[in-house]
């Protein structure tokens, strides 16, 4: 975790880089050719698509429907889990010819 102030002191774990401010006086073309193949993933993919919906309507069907889906699914894992017994039998990993 890093942060930062507006001074001249950087607060980094381990490092003593110091933040690079001229960040938003790069046009969006000279970012977009450096961006990693996970920012521009998201940039282009997951946020608008977690995002879609109305224009300003605070409903959104794919956010939503992923929320359920994460639900749904944690429901049937902790059934799953509430469903486990330890063994009746000590495990027998080897043999008893083994050595």
């Amino acid at each position: 975790m890093v942060v930062y102030r507006r001074t001249s002191k950087c607060f980094c774990a381990g490092g003593t880089a110091k933040p690079s401010w001229d960040v938003q006086t790069k046009s969006v073309e000279e970012t977009a050719k450096h961006s990693s193949i996970v920012d521009k993933f998201y940039g282009s993919f997951y946020i608008p698509l977690m995002t879609m919906g109305k224009p300003n309507s605070r409903v959104k069907p794919v956010a939503i429907c992923s929320i359920s889906m994460l639900f749904v699914w944690g429901c049937i894992a902790t059934s799953a889990a509430s469903r486990l017994k330890p063994p009746t039998q000590q495990e027998q990993w080897f043999p008893s010819t083994h050595m």
